[in-house]
């Protein structure tokens, strides 16, 4: 029998001394009900699930709140405001920072792959290394930093040296193109080479939309071959190759 169904019972049988019994007993009748509601409502109130610690609870400092940390700042005054970045983080229970280390085909750390990005190019130009200090201020609290790249969007601005191709204003490096693909996995060794990230997060790692479904002319895909396996193909060779170098780590 359920403890539900146990005091049910017992409720009717003290209900029952209330109607026939006299006053005394009329009373401790009351008393007993009333624990009995009680540990009823306790023992039907459900208590919060505790969140496992190895939940990620995370949160994405993207490049824009970078150029913000960044831009026009001394190196005393970007490492403070990284470090309030990452205190906020802590304070609100956070234990992942995904740090944004390249957005348009650059990079938010010294390079010698990827060319720096514009907001940073100032400050890391007078010694200041924006992820180091990241993963420094991230794993002195606690918390993980991943390094978070977008592996194909340039900009607005074509760049030299890769098949690159336009789409709704945007330019983006060729999923298939030998060229764009190794530097992409050379910049991915970079920071595993060089850094304690914890981990590589991907973004926006497949075509934008408005692809012609028969292929662009810029791709030369074969006659006869389905398009839309051949781009998963030249994307999940990026990712295999990723992987591959994180394996090695």
């Amino acid at each position: 029998m359920s403890i539900q169904r146990l005091l049910l019972t017992f409720f009717r049988f003290f209900c029952k001394i209330i109607l026939y019994k006299g006053e005394y007993w009329r009373w401790i009748a009351v008393g007993c009900c009333v624990a009995l509601l009680c540990g009823c409502n306790a023992a039907e109130t459900p208590s919060p699930t505790p969140i496992a610690d190895d939940t990620m609870r995370g949160v994405w400092l993207s490049y824009i709140e970078l150029d913000a940390i960044l831009a026009e700042r001394t190196p005393q005054q970007a490492a403070r405001a990284i470090d309030d970045a990452i205190d906020v983080c802590a304070k609100n229970g956070l234990n992942t920072v995904f740090f944004h280390v390249r957005a348009h085909g650059d990079a938010y750390f010294p390079s010698a792959v990827w060319k720096p990005a514009t907001a940073a190019r100032e400050v890391m130009a007078d010694g200041f290394d924006p992820l180091a200090h990241a993963v420094d201020a991230a794993h002195a609290r606690g918390i993980a930093l991943h390094a978070w790249i977008n592996p194909y969007r340039i900009g607005t601005t074509p760049v030299e040296g890769g098949v690159s191709f336009e789409k709704n204003g945007v330019f983006y490096y060729a999923p298939h193109d030998p060229a764009a693909r190794q530097s992409i996995l050379d910049g991915v060794r970079e920071i595993l080479d060089s850094y304690a990230v914890d981990g590589i997060h991907f973004d926006d790692y497949f075509y934008p939309a408005g692809m012609h479904p028969d292929g662009e002319p810029f791709e030369s895909i074969p006659r006869g071959t389905d398009v839309t396996a051949w781009r998963q193909a030249q994307v999940d060779t990026l990712v295999s190759g990723v992987y591959g170098l994180c394996r090695q780590r």
